[in-house]
């Protein structure tokens, strides 16, 4: 009658190493999916963010303008001299958050670069309308608008940013996508 050798410590590291593989291997490919849905969610997070302030930068600008509109027509003044400096410092505020927030991407920053050039040289022509329309030279403070219009038109640059977003957006949906393929 033959016996048989059951040796046990080969066996019980092969148990132990199988369990270890079962374990782990479900919960690294779990990981890697909660880590890619932080990551995705935050894409559009910050997306969002950037796409919000250049919005609310784009509102502060209208305000401006509606301002020294108003300032220029000698529309009945309720609180147009008072807010003006606070929403002058809105915007500036504004365009310095949204640089902040495209510091990730070069392109971006350039484009935000340039916005911040166009919406300081629309200021600086606001506030030389606001000062030459309060002297009563009305001729200077259209000049001053005409020019503020014209030199420092903002129209597309903020749409820029924020058609560049978007595109950045659905690139990531698919990078995403294809890491979800693998």
């Amino acid at each position: 009658m033959k016996t048989f050798d059951f040796n046990l410590r080969p066996r019980l590291i092969l148990m132990i190493l199988a369990i270890t593989a079962i374990v782990s291997v479900p919960y690294l490919f779990l990981q890697r999916a909660a880590n890619d849905s932080i990551e995705a969610a935050r894409w559009v997070e910050h997306t969002g963010e950037v796409k919000q302030t250049a919005y609310a930068l784009m509102y502060a600008m209208r305000e401006l303008e509606t301002i020294v509109l108003s300032d220029l027509a000698r529309a009945p003044r309720t609180d147009g001299a008072s807010i003006y400096p606070q929403r002058r410092a809105d915007a500036l505020l504004l365009i310095d958050q949204l640089g902040e927030q495209t510091d990730d991407n070069r392109s971006q920053s350039n484009r935000v670069a340039s916005l911040k050039t166009l919406v300081a040289g629309r200021i600086t022509e606001f506030d030389k309308m606001l000062t030459a329309s309060n002297r009563g030279d009305y001729a200077a403070a259209r000049d001053s608008l005409q020019t503020a219009r014209s030199l420092f038109a903002l129209i597309g640059a903020a749409d820029g940013i924020i058609d560049t977003e978007d595109l950045l957006l659905e690139t990531r949906k698919v990078e995403m996508s294809d890491r979800r393929a693998y």
